[in-house]
């Protein structure tokens, strides 16, 4: 079967593409690009005219919850979504039930969307054990089984002689490890940040501090080891002196080429969004700066006040 896409936008950044176009498509793959194609006889043409056509996009941080929470989530509806957004590959944390956090989980997620996945499903393995922070996980089966990625994500490993051994035990496999930077002690129940609205609210807030403090200490791990480090979900670190910036930054070059940390700076935004009505999503409500899922390349995005929760 053929599909003639008729007058897109197609931006393909690869290819350092951005014009109006055709793109026939033929048993699912794509054929030709040019202005003006002829549709062989027996093709679909669709009207893409004012719409955009471009490769899918990956999401690196979602949760399938499959197994163990299929009343949240399962691969087939989380795929199915992922479809209808334009993403056409997910990569699934590891909070199942039980953890992603051995070869057994990777196989069943990799099986079930081998089956009922509408796009690419690609595993992230647990970090330590259980997602409790004592000891290790199996990263080498988890590896060997096909993850491609390491994460405690929803909670900081808080014991940073263990996550230097993550570090370095995952060199070899040249798999990045998310980190989940919140300190547990200084974020413990805080309902929102820390600020005049919390203060007028009387509700316990969780410093900027609580992230900083985390994004150092991982980014300066991550210039011992010489390991990929990723930040995800919100990070601030306005509250961090331009001296301290620059410090920790340069850990990135400070030693040779082999460190390929990633680190997203965001602008931290002050609580001034009273008379919004704060919504407790989640286990972390009332967060000011959105989460950008795996998109390294919104490090320098304008930060937007939100008053939702994470993801």
């Amino acid at each position: 079967m053929s599909l003639l896409l008729r007058g897109g936008r197609v931006i393909d950044p690869a290819n350092n593409l951005d014009a109006v176009q055709d793109v026939l498509l033929a048993h699912g793959k794509i054929e030709r690009l040019g202005r003006s194609l002829e549709a062989p006889e027996g093709t679909e043409v669709v009207d893409a005219s004012g719409k955009i056509v471009c490769p899918g996009f990956i999401d690196m941080h979602v949760h399938l919850r499959e197994p163990g929470y299929e009343y949240k989530e399962t691969v087939a509806t989380g795929t199915r979504a992922a479809a209808a957004g334009g993403f056409t590959a997910v990569c699934c944390m590891a909070n199942t039930n039980p953890v992603n956090d051995n070869g057994a989980v990777t196989d069943y997620i990799l099986a079930k969307a081998k089956v009922e996945g509408l796009v690419r499903v690609y595993p992230i393995g647990a970090v330590t054990r259980n997602l409790r922070g004592e000891e290790l996980a199996e990263l080498a089966e988890l590896a060997e089984s096909g993850c491609v990625a390491f994460s405690d994500d929803g909670r900081c490993v808080m014991n940073s002689g263990l996550y230097r051994r993550a570090m370095e035990y995952t060199l070899p496999f040249g798999a990045p490890l998310i980190s989940h930077a919140e300190d547990a002690f200084l974020s413990r129940g805080a309902s929102m940040n820390e600020g005049v609205v919390s203060t007028e609210t009387g509700l316990p807030g969780q410093p900027a501090a609580a992230e900083d403090v985390m994004v150092a200490r991982d980014v300066l791990l991550a210039e011992l080891t010489g390991a990929h480090v990723h930040i995800a979900a919100s990070v601030t670190v306005a509250e961090l002196s331009g001296d301290s910036i620059t410090a920790i930054s340069g850990a990135f070059s400070a030693k040779n080429a082999r460190t390929d940390s990633r680190l997203m700076f965001k602008a931290h935004v002050e609580d001034s969004c009273s008379g919004f009505v704060f919504k407790t999503l989640g286990r972390r409500p009332g967060r000011a700066i959105p989460t950008a899922h795996g998109c390294d390349s919104r490090a320098q995005a304008q930060a937007r006040p939100s008053v939702c929760g994470s993801p």
